[in-house]
C-alpha cells in the first residue's frame, strides 16, 4: 500500500527551498499539486529558481496540474525549459513526452517545437497524434501573429522561423511521406511574404507544390484561409494562386478578406478586385451579412461592389448604407459606387428597362433613389450620385434623342430630370435655339419628359419657325396638353399651305376636342373651327 506525501509545513518547505540536495526536488515537487494558490506558486518559484535540471523536469512532470498564471510566470524563464523538454520529447516515456508536448505548446519553445515535426513523420512514434495537435496550435498562433503584425517592428519570432525551417525540410521530401499535417502546419506558419513560401509557390516543380495548392483551396483552417486571402494584396501573386483566390467559393474566404482590410490596403485591394473576376466567395455574401458584425458587413459591402457586377445588388446595398445616420456608414456607401464595375450608360439604360421586378425596390426605382443623392446634405452622397450618373446629362440627352428609340430616351431622361434641378431652365433656353437640329431635339424631349404645359411659352414662337418639323412638332406638343392659346392658331394653321401643317392642325383639333369634353363632360362640345 502506498501513502501519498503530505504538503511540507512552513518552516519544513524553507527548509527544503534552502536545500541543495536533489531529493528535495522531489518532496517540493508534491507542492504543486497543492489547492492553495498561494502555496503553489511559493513551489514554483522555488523549483524554477534551483539550478540543474531536475527541477525543471519535476516541473515539466505535473505541467496538468499548473493554471494559466503559472505558466505565465514560468515564462520568463522560458529558455530554461528547452533543453529538458527536448530530452522528453525525444528519449522520454509516453508521460515525459505528453507532459513536454503541453509545454511546448504554452511556452512555444521553437527548438522542441521543431522537434514535433519529426515526430509527425514518425509513423512508430507513441505520440504522434498529439504532437500533430500541438504542430498546428504552435503554426496558427505563431503565423496569425506574424500576418497581423507584417508591418509592425516587433523583434521577429525566432520560435516561428526554426520551425518553418524544418517544416520547408519535410516538404522537400513530401513525395516519401506524403503528411498532411506537415501541409496544413506549413501554410498555418507562413506569411504570404516569407522568403520560404515566396519561394515554393513560384516553383510548380517542387514536390509539395499541389499538395499546398490544393490545401489552400479546400483546407477548413482559419489560419490558412487567411492566408489564402492576403494573396489579394500581393502584385506578383502567382496565377494558380490567383485562380484559387478567384473560385474558391467558401464564404469563410470573403469574412477573411474583409477582416484584412484597412484604410491603408483597402484602395489596393479594391482596385484588384476591379482587375479580377468575379470572386466566388463573395456571390453569395450578400445574402448572410446579417451573420457578421456590423464592421465586416460594411467591409463586406465595399468588397462586393467591387467584384460583383450584379447592379440591382449594389445599388440596394449602397441606399441601406445610406440611410444611417453614421458618416462611415454614407463614405461606404458613396466609395461603393465609385468602386462599381459601372456599365456603360447604353448598358445602363438597357438594364433600367429590362428588369421587372417590385416597382419600390427594383433597378429602376433604385436607380432614381441613389440619382436623388444629388439633393442629399451628405457631400459625399452628392459628389457620388454625380459621378455615377456623370453621363446622363442634358447635353448628351439632346445627341442620345437623335439616335436612340424614344422608349430609352424616356428612361434616360427621367434620370436626367432627378440629376439636374434646372432642366426645364435649360430645355427653354434649348427650345429657343438658333440651331434648328437643336430645336427640333428639345422639341422631342419635352414631348419624351412630358413637360409641354411647363414650357407653353417657348413653344408658341416655334409655330412660326421656319424649319417644317420643328413647325409641326410644336403643334403637336400644344395640342397634347391642350393648350388654350393653340385654339386661336388652329384655324390659319389649317389654311396653311403646307399639308402637311393642315395635317397636324386636324390631329390638334381633334385632341383639343377629347380635353375640352373631359373637362367638361362628355355629351357637350363647345369647340367650333
Amino acid at each position: 500500500m502506498t501513502t501519498t506525501p503530505t504538503i511540507p509545513r512552513s518552516k519544513t518547505f524553507e527548509t527544503l527551498r534552502q536545500s541543495r540536495n536533489e531529493a528535495a526536488v522531489t518532496t517540493l515537487a508534491w507542492g504543486l499539486s497543492s489547492l492553495d494558490g498561494n502555496l503553489r506558486r511559493a513551489t514554483l518559484e522555488t523549483l524554477i529558481k534551483r539550478p540543474g535540471w531536475s527541477a525543471n523536469r519535476a516541473i515539466l512532470l505535473n505541467w496538468q496540474l499548473l493554471d494559466a498564471g503559472d505558466i505565465e510566470l514560468i515564462r520568463i524563464y522560458a529558455d530554461r525549459f528547452s533543453e529538458p523538454t527536448c530530452e522528453f520529447l525525444t528519449t522520454g516515456t509516453i508521460r515525459e513526452k505528453q507532459a513536454a508536448l503541453q509545454a511546448v505548446g504554452d511556452l512555444g519553445l521553437g527548438d522542441a517545437a521543431a522537434l514535433l515535426v519529426d515526430m509527425v513523420l514518425d509513423e512508430n512514434c507513441p505520440v504522434r497524434t498529439e504532437a500533430g495537435e500541438q504542430l498546428l496550435l504552435l503554426s496558427t498562433r505563431w503565423g496569425d501573429a506574424a500576418r497581423s503584425d507584417a508591418k509592425s517592428s516587433k523583434p521577429r519570432n525566432v520560435g516561428r522561423t526554426i520551425v518553418m525551417r524544418r517544416l520547408a525540410r519535410a516538404l522537400a521530401s513530401y513525395d516519401q511521406h506524403r503528411n498532411s499535417t506537415v501541409v496544413e502546419a506549413w501554410l498555418s506558419i507562413v506569411h504570404w511574404d516569407d522568403a520560404y513560401q515566396r519561394s515554393l509557390m513560384a516553383n510548380p516543380s517542387h514536390v509539395a507544390y499541389r499538395a499546398v495548392l490544393n490545401r489552400m483551396a479546400h483546407s477548413d483552417r482559419r489560419s490558412v484561409t487567411q492566408l489564402l486571402a492576403g494573396y489579394l494584396w500581393q502584385r506578383t501573386a502567382p496565377n494558380s494562386l490567383t485562380t484559387t483566390l478567384v473560385e474558391r467559393r467558401d464564404l469563410r474566404l470573403a469574412v477573411e478578406i474583409a477582416n484584412l482590410l484597412n484604410r491603408e490596403n483597402c484602395d489596393l485591394a479594391l482596385n484588384k478586385l476591379n482587375g479580377l473576376e468575379t470572386l466566388a466567395c463573395l456571390k453569395n455574401a450578400s445574402q448572410n451579412m446579417g451573420s457578421f458584425n456590423v464592421e465586416t458587413q460594411k467591409r463586406l459591402w465595399l468588397l462586393v461592389a467591387a467584384s460583383i457586377s450584379d447592379i440591382e445588388l449594389v445599388l440596394r446595398g449602397a441606399l441601406e448604407l445610406s440611410r444611417s445616420e453614421e458618416q462611415e456608414d454614407q463614405h461606404i456607401a458613396a466609395e461603393m459606387l465609385r468602386v462599381f464595375r459601372r456599365p456603360s450608360k447604353v448598358d445602363l439604360v438597357k438594364m433600367l428597362q429590362s428588369f421587372k421586378s417590385d416597382e419600390r425596390t427594383g433597378i429602376s426605382s433604385l436607380a432614381e433613389q441613389i440619382a436623388a443623392w444629388v439633393n442629399s446634405p451628405a457631400k459625399c452622397l452628392q459628389d457620388a450620385a454625380k459621378e455615377f450618373f456623370r453621363d446622363f446629362t442634358m447635353e448628351n440627352l439632346l445627341e442620345d434623342i437623335k439616335e436612340w428609340p424614344a422608349q430609352m430616351c424616356k428612361t434616360s431622361a427621367k434620370l436626367v430630370s432627378i440629376l439636374d434641378g434646372a432642366m426645364i431652365e435649360r430645355l427653354c433656353e434649348e427650345l429657343q435655339s438658333p440651331a434648328p437640329k437643336r430645336r427640333l431635339a428639345a422639341l422631342q424631349l419635352t414631348h419624351l419628359v412630358g413637360v409641354s404645359d411647363a414650357v407653353a411659352e417657348q413653344l408658341l414662337p416655334l409655330l412660326r419657325d421656319a424649319r417644317l418639323e420643328v413647325r409641326i412638332r410644336a403643334i403637336d406638343l400644344l395640342s397634347a396638353f391642350g393648350h388654350e392659346s393653340l385654339k386661336k392658331i388652329v384655324p390659319s394653321l389649317l389654311e396653311d399651305v403646307s399639308t402637311d401643317i393642315q395635317d397636324a392642325a386636324h390631329r390638334a383639333v381633334r385632341r383639343l376636342r377629347r380635353h375640352e369634353a373631359a373637362a367638361i363632360g362628355p355629351e357637350t362640345d363647345n369647340f367650333h373651327i
